[in-house]
This record gives structure tokens, C-alpha cells and sequence, in this order.
């Protein structure tokens, strides 16, 4: 036993040290606590039962045996976390205090059930080695369960005793201690309780080498309340958001749509006419991405449609991130909009799926490890036009900009998940892309299929990354000049999740910063945004976020101070800083925009006008801006100047993200004000199509339209009004608005969307 427990002490410090300097689990946060769980589950585990067999080999009592089994695991969960507080100390604290909480309901839960059922175990099975197998067999069983519940049903997460909670996809950062968490480790504590209990009732009080049951009714009574109220929460298990099944998933979701080829399933609050817009779009995309598979459209795709984020997370576990079950036929979205791109690309997961001839239906590596580089590169490839720059036009523009994108990386390694995700999901479809452009729908089923790239491609791979590059520059480089190179070095450049500071934390604090936000309580998203800041220094975006965030409530003193933090590189300003114009002026263009979001909406929701350093500010972010579409941000604002306050108010805060409820309502509040600006019904236009009010949209892109609306805004104005008008089944009114856009879009992504949604007005159902 003490040897047991010195080498379990040592190899759980080695552990929790190495972990210590990997990026992401260097501080006590969920990341750290994922894996510590487990390890400590299994040591825990493990003493137990050898606990247990020395108690009976010894002659002593059950108790006895259960004590030394309990202190064994107090002292293992002790080392993760001061490893752990060490390392967090060293790197720079996150919130420590939540991370106590992941630790308590993480670690310390999961080493907690893992010594109750390796005490039973032990207590029980006779024969030191019999026990320990049993309890292997035990540990490795309870992952059986979570296994077929997320192969047979929507759920993308899990919680398991003995692991915790597993949140899914990578890039779902924000993780918090729900109600869910909290009932299912009430769950295992009445699972333990009924099985130390049962295995004391069993084995009786004093153990030896043949268990014998106990008389005393109080262990079996025990048992019986512990199983008891672990039925009782078992059976609440879906309400209470621990094991939600496809039941209630469509309980929630109970209306249903279908056609051919789709099914579509969502919630009671969505309109009939979205509803059939939705389907008719999933239909279109359906057929659109088997033809470029070189497929017939197959069985009807389910796509689950939730009303909201919330909602979504509640019921399957993803919060910010789409998901498809590609083996299941069924996709996962937060409701949409007809024509986003992203019903494209999920479809497109199920539609390869038929290629890959495995129970995932994925490209794996190594036999069963999915291949995510080329599952979403083949996702990519498929949906690939976008408004704005097309996945050739970005990677050709980051590859300038000497951003690494090696597609040998992407796909078929651990580069597309330890990247930061914008990187690695438009390299690897730009490639993918490339090799269905240069080699067939053969050689695209092939790489589906999951074959070796160098044998479908008939090239080694510096060759192929040569000859990508070279057709890069080909087809996309008459898009891509000093401009868009600019904005992908700064777009695609940073880490991936785990290279973030804080990242769990910060994803909480701006989740609840937008809720409160949302809301209209300015102060409350204020303090959030604080608390992330805090976490994150770095995090200089939130900066701008929180100067608005001030400048809603009132607050001029703490905008100000925001704005300082912007130039002294995310510091507390000082008294000097705050003082001195010059010391407090943002250097970089979105630096410069947030300043002067920040400022007029101070001044405009007092009803006066702006400062002029607000034209100032904007004016030199214009000069210095390289993007397209910030510039055209910034004339948004440039011109909304020129508007009575309460119609430049709805412009500030629409274009910063500051509006709470709806923009498109805020928005018909301003161009009652101002109805003859071209600008506010272009705005108004934009937010009725994000509403879905198609028919509305009509009407305010033409009156934009014909109130002058001009550069930098017509493309777009023309290309919004095209789509609308598709959708609001205005054939002739979509197709010549479509064409002048055609003719005026500066990218191949602009293009192709244009040119996707004049082959739509030909495609039944639409």
C-alpha cells in the first residue's frame, strides 16, 4: 500500500508538472483539470482496491480498509493541485477561483468515485489480481455508455464519472460550471454512497478471504436510499442537462419540415415562411454539394435547427460551434438565415461521408483517428464561395504575408487542431480545392475516401506544396494585393485555443459581457469585460468593448481610461496617460474606430453632437485602414456624423456591436428620423436581411439605391439587394441588381456567391 501510494504521488507530480508546460494547461483551469481527473480517478482507484485487499488479507475491518483507501486519494488529489497552483503562479493566475471549482467538480469528484468503486471492487471480488482486473474492466466500461450516446444521439459532449465533463469540439472555448455539471456529480455521489454501501452489506464488517453479508440493516438501507436517489436524478437526467436525449432534443424542437432532400427540424417561435425558405435552402445545398462530390443527392439530410446558442448547448453541448454527425445524416446549427454559407459546409460532411467506408464516416489516420485537416478542408472546398475574398484569395494573401500554411500539416496532422482555427480551416480547403481543380472529382472522392495525398495527387509533397503555391498565384492573385495581404497577416496570425490567455475564462466573461449587453445593462457588461481584460491583458480587442461599453453607461472617466489602455499597450493607464492627449491617442486603425465609437456614442446618447476628435480619429483610421471592409465601416460612420443624434446613435451602435435587441428595430427607429438618408435605409436594409424580413429589405436596399447610395457601398448594396430579392421570390427584381453586382464585386468569394444565387433563381424550390 505505500509503495503503491509514493509511486501513485510521484508519477501524479510528474504528470501534472509536464502538463504544466503545455500552453492552455499551464494554470489551474478546465484544460488542466480534464485530464487530471482522469489520472487521479485511476490512481484512486487503483489504491482503493489495494486497500481493500491488504484490509482482508489482515483480518481488519471494512472501515478500515475504506480509511486508508480515502486518505490514499486526499493526498493524490493534493498534488495535481499544487503542482498546478505552483504553475498557475508562475505563468500569471486566470480566474483561480473558478478554477477551484472545475478542480472540486473535476479532479476531485472523479477521484472521489474512482476510490468508492475501486473500494467496492476491492471489498468485494476475492484475490488481489481478480480485483484489480475487475476494476480495470470497470473503469474502462464506464466509457461505453458515454461512447454509444454520442455515436446514437445528438449530443456532442459528455460526463463521466471517473473523466468529468468533456466539452466536444476544441474550439467551443467557453466552458463553465452549469446546473448540469452540478446534478450529474450529485448523480455519482449517490451512485458512490449506494455502492460503498452495497459492497459493505455484502462483504459485512469485517473482512477476510470469504465476504460475508451483514446483518445490520442500516448498510442495506443505505444502499437502498443512495440507489434510491440515484434513480431519481438518473430519470431527470434530460431536464436537468446531463444526458439529454434525441427526445428531448426534438421535444424542444417540435416542428418539423421535409422535402426529398431534407428534413428539417426546429423550434415553435420560428415563422412558417423562414421555415420553407430554410428547407428549400438545405435542399439547394444538398444537391449543390453532391454534384461537386460527383454524387447523386442521397437520403434526406436532418438538420436541427435551435433557436439560439443557449439553447444549444443546454440540449447537445455545442455552444458557439456548428456541428454535423456525418454517420448520422444530421446536422447541427444555432438558427440561421437562408443562403449562410455554413449550411453548405455542414452538409457537405454528410454528403462525403457516403465516401468514407468506416462506422464515422471521416478520412481517418492511423486506422480510427478522424482526420479533421481533411474533413473540413473537404467541407471547405465544397461550400467555397463566401462574400469577400474567396479560401484561395485569403491563403494566397496569407502566404504573402508570411503567415505558414504547409497543407502536410493540415491534413493528416495535428496542425489543423493545435492552429488557430481561421488558419488552418482556409488552408486546408484552399488545398483540398486545389486538387479537385487540378486533378478531378476522382482524385476529391480519393482524398474523401481518406487515400495517401501523395498517391492521389501523383506527387511528393514539396512538389504538390510548390504546385499549390504556383496555381495560387494563377487563379487567385489578380484579387490579392498589398491591402488584403495586410489584413491576412493580422487575421490569420494568432494562436490557436490552448496559445490563448485565459481562454476558458475570457470566453465566460465575454459570453456574459454580450448577454448583459443584450440586455441594455452597459454597466454590468462593463464589469465583465473588466474581469476578462484582467485575465487577458493582451486581449487589446476588448479594450475597444469596453470603451463602448462605458461610454453606453455613462461612464466618461472609465471610457476614457479605456481608450488610454488602447496606447499603452493594454496597461492600466496612469494619471500622466489619462492627462496627456497625445499619450492617450490609439495608434492602429481599430484602435483609432473603437476610440471614436466610444466617444460619439457618449456624446449622442446625451443628444449631443460629437467631439471633433471623433472625425479626426476615423478620418486617419481611414488613411491607414488596408482593409476593404473597415474602410467601408469607417465611412458609415464618417457619414452618420452628418445625422440628427438619435440616427447616428443607431449607426455607432450598430456598427460597434454595442445595440442591444434587435439592430434592424433600432435602425427603423433612425431612419424615422432621417428618412431620406441613403446610408440608414443601405444599414436598415442589411439588418432586416439578418432578421429575415426579405420583403422589407427590398424595399429599403432600393430606396438606398435610388437615394444616391454610392462608393464604397454600391457593390454591396446591389449585391444584398440581389440576394433579398431571391428570397423574396422577386425573380426580376434579383437578376439585374445580381449582375451589376457581378460586375462590380473586387473578389472571386464576392463572385461566386453572386453567380451561386443567379443559378438559384433556376432551381426549383427556390
Amino acid at each position: 500500500m505505500k509503495r503503491r501510494v509514493v509511486t501513485g504521488v510521484v508519477l501524479l507530480a510528474v504528470a501534472s508538472a509536464g502538463l504544466a508546460f503545455v500552453p492552455g494547461f499551464d494554470v489551474l483551469s478546465f484544460y488542466f483539470c480534464l485530464p487530471a481527473a482522469l489520472l487521479l480517478a485511476m490512481a484512486s482507484g487503483g489504491t482503493a482496491v489495494t486497500a481493500m485487499g491488504e484490509a482482508r488479507a489482515s483480518g481488519a475491518r471494512f472501515g478500515a480498509g475504506l480509511r486508508r483507501a480515502a486518505l490514499a486519494t486526499a493526498l493524490f488529489a493534493a498534488v495535481p493541485l499544487a503542482v498546478s497552483l505552483v504553475a498557475t503562479a508562475i505563468a500569471g493566475p486566470c480566474d483561480t477561483a473558478y478554477g477551484l471549482l472545475f478542480y472540486l467538480l473535476g479532479p476531485v469528484a472523479s477521484a472521489a468515485c474512482g476510490m468508492a468503486a475501486g473500494a467496492a471492487v476491492g471489498a468485494v471480488v476475492p484475490g488481489r489480481r481478480w480485483a484489480a482486473a475487475a476494476w480495470i474492466a470497470l473503469f474502462a466500461a464506464s466509457f461505453v455508455p458515454d461512447a454509444l450516446h454520442l455515436y446514437r444521439e445528438p449530443a456532442v459532449a459528455f460526463y463521466n464519472p471517473f473523466l468529468g465533463y468533456f466539452p466536444g469540439p476544441i474550439y467551443d472555448d467557453r466552458i463553465e460550471v452549469g446546473g448540469a455539471y452540478v446534478a450529474f456529480r450529485a448523480f455519482c455521489l449517490a451512485v458512490a454512497v449506494a455502492v460503498v454501501a452495497l459492497a459493505r452489506a455484502v462483504a459485512g464488517g469485517d473482512l477476510d478471504r470469504r465476504p460475508r453479508p451483514d446483518r445490520a440493516p442500516w448498510s442495506w438501507a443505505v444502499a437502498a436510499a443512495g440507489a434510491g436517489a440515484a434513480v431519481a436524478l438518473w430519470n431527470l437526467s434530460g431536464p436537468l442537462g446531463f444526458r439529454v436525449s434525441r427526445a428531448d432534443v426534438e421535444a424542444v424542437l417540435s416542428e418539423e419540415r421535409s422535402d426529398r432532400w431534407c428534413v428539417l427540424r426546429h423550434g415553435p417561435d420560428l415563422g412558417a415562411d423562414a421555415a420553407d425558405r430554410l428547407l428549400a435552402d438545405c435542399g439547394f445545398r444538398h444537391r449543390q454539394v453532391a454534384a461537386f462530390f460527383g454524387l447523386d443527392p442521397g437520403d434526406p439530410v436532418r438538420l436541427y435547427l435551435y433557436p439560439d446558442a443557449a439553447t444549444k448547448a443546454r440540449l447537445m453541448g455545442a455552444r458557439e460551434v456548428e456541428v454535423t454527425k456525418p454517420w448520422l445524416g444530421e446536422v447541427h446549427l444555432t438558427e440561421t438565415v437562408p443562403g449562410d454559407p455554413v449550411i453548405g459546409h455542414e452538409i457537405a460532411h454528410v454528403v462525403a461521408a457516403r465516401l468514407a467506408d468506416n462506422l464515422l464516416g471521416l478520412p481517418v489516420v492511423r486506422g480510427f483517428v478522424p482526420d479533421m485537416g481533411r474533413v473540413e478542408g473537404l467541407a471547405v472546398a465544397a461550400a467555397f464561395a463566401d462574400d469577400g475574398p474567396s479560401p484561395h484569395e485569403w491563403t494566397l494573401a496569407m502566404l504573402r504575408a508570411g503567415v505558414p500554411a504547409d497543407p502536410r500539416g493540415l491534413l493528416g496532422g495535428a496542425g489543423f487542431v493545435t492552429g488557430q482555427a481561421a488558419r488552418s480551416y482556409t488552408a486546408a480547403g484552399s488545398f483540398v480545392r486545389f486538387m479537385w481543380e487540378t486533378r478531378g472529382t476522382a482524385a476529391l472522392r480519393a482524398v474523401a475516401r481518406g487515400d495517401p495525398i501523395e498517391e492521389v495527387a501523383g506527387a511528393a509533397w514539396p512538389d504538390l506544396v510548390a504546385e499549390w503555391e504556383r496555381h495560387l498565384d494563377a487563379v487567385a492573385g489578380a484579387g490579392v494585393d498589398a491591402d488584403l495581404v495586410a489584413v491576412a497577416g493580422g487575421r490569420f496570425s494568432g494562436p490557436g485555443v490552448l496559445g490563448r490567455r485565459c481562454p476558458v475564462d475570457t470566453a465566460r466573461r465575454v459570453g456574459e459581457a454580450a448577454e448583459a449587453a443584450e440586455a441594455g445593462d452597459a454597466g454590468r457588461a462593463a464589469e465583465c469585460l473588466e474581469a476578462a481584460i484582467a485575465d487577458n491583458p493582451g486581449a487589446r480587442n476588448l479594450l475597444g468593448r469596453l470603451a463602448l461599453a462605458r461610454a453606453l453607461a455613462g461612464d466618461e472617466a472609465g471610457m476614457e481610461a479605456a481608450i488610454a489602455r488602447m496606447a499603452t499597450g493594454g496597461r492600466p493607464a496612469s494619471p500622466e496617460d489619462l492627462v496627456s492627449a497625445a499619450n492617450a491617442r490609439p495608434a492602429s486603425p481599430a484602435d483609432l474606430v473603437a476610440a471614436a465609437n466610444a466617444r460619439a456614442a457618449h456624446a449622442l446618447a446625451r443628444g449631443l453632437p460629437p467631439p471633433e476628435r471623433v472625425r479626426a480619429d476615423l478620418v486617419e483610421a481611414f488613411v491607414l485602414s488596408p482593409s476593404r471592409s473597415e474602410r467601408r465601416g469607417i465611412s458609415a460612420r464618417l457619414a452618420a456624423l452628418e445625422l440628427p443624434p438619435e440616427a447616428a446613435l443607431a449607426v455607432f451602435r450598430t456598427l460597434a456591436g454595442g445595440a442591444a435587441g434587435r439592430p434592424d428595430l433600432d435602425l427603423a427607429e433612425a431612419v424615422a428620423a432621417a428618412p431620406d438618408a441613403a446610408l440608414l435605409r443601405y444599414m436598415l436594409g442589411r439588418a432586416r436581411m439578418g432578421a429575415g424580413a426579405y420583403e422589407a429589405a427590398v424595399s429599403d436596399l432600393l430606396a438606398a439605391i435610388a437615394l444616391g447610395i454610392g462608393e464604397p457601398f454600391l457593390a454591396e448594396a446591389h449585391k444584398a439587394l440581389g440576394k433579398a430579392a431571391v428570397w423574396a421570390g422577386l425573380p426580376g427584381v434579383a437578376r439585374p441588381h445580381l449582375s451589376l453586382a457581378l460586375d462590380l464585386a473586387p473578389f472571386e468569394g464576392d463572385r461566386m456567391v453572386i453567380e451561386e444565387y443567379l443559378s438559384r433563381l433556376s432551381s426549383p424550390g427556390i
